[in-house]
C-alpha cells in the first residue's frame, strides 16, 4: 500500500513538472538546423515529426518558432527551428549570399506551430480580397 502511494506521488510530481515546464518554454520543431552533413528530406512537407524533433527554446529571451522553405540550385530544403525574436526581421535575408535562391520564411509563437504547412501570405491576401468582393456583391 505504501509502495503504491509513493509511486502515485512520484508519478504526480513527474507529470506536474512536465506540464509546468512546458508552459514556461516555447516548444518548436527542430529539423535541418545543421546542414554541414547535408539535409534531411523528411523535414520537407508533408512533415512527420521524429521522436526528438520537438525542443524547448532557450528561456533567456523571447523566441519564435521558425519554418523556412529554401529552393537553391534545384534543391528543396525545409528548416524548422527556434529563432530569437529580435532576429526575425533579418533572419531570412540571404539574397546577397545565395543569389538566385528562393526563400520563404514563416514565424509563429504557439507551441509546435512550425510542424504543418503554413498558408502563404499571398493566399491569405487572396482569401481576404475574395471575402470583401463577396460581401459587396451580397449586400
Amino acid at each position: 500500500m505504501v509502495g503504491a502511494f509513493s509511486f502515485a506521488i512520484v508519478l504526480f510530481s513527474l507529470l506536474y513538472t512536465t506540464v509546468y515546464s512546458r508552459e514556461e518554454y516555447l516548444w518548436c520543431y527542430d529539423c535541418n538546423t545543421d546542414l554541414r552533413h547535408g539535409h534531411k528530406g523528411d523535414c520537407n512537407d508533408p512533415y512527420t515529426p521524429g521522436a526528438f524533433d520537438l525542443i524547448a527554446c532557450p528561456r533567456n529571451e523571447s523566441h519564435h518558432c521558425h519554418k523556412s522553405i529554401i529552393l537553391y540550385r534545384n534543391i528543396l530544403v525545409t528548416v524548422r527551428a527556434c529563432v530569437s525574436s529580435r532576429q526575425i526581421n533579418e533572419y531570412c535575408s540571404y539574397g546577397d549570399s545565395f543569389p538566385h535562391s528562393n526563400i520563404e520564411c514563416y514565424f509563429c509563437k504557439e507551441n509546435a506551430c512550425n510542424d504543418k504547412e503554413l498558408s502563404r501570405p499571398t493566399s491569405e491576401w487572396y482569401l481576404g480580397s475574395l471575402a470583401i468582393i463577396l460581401s459587396r456583391l451580397l449586400t
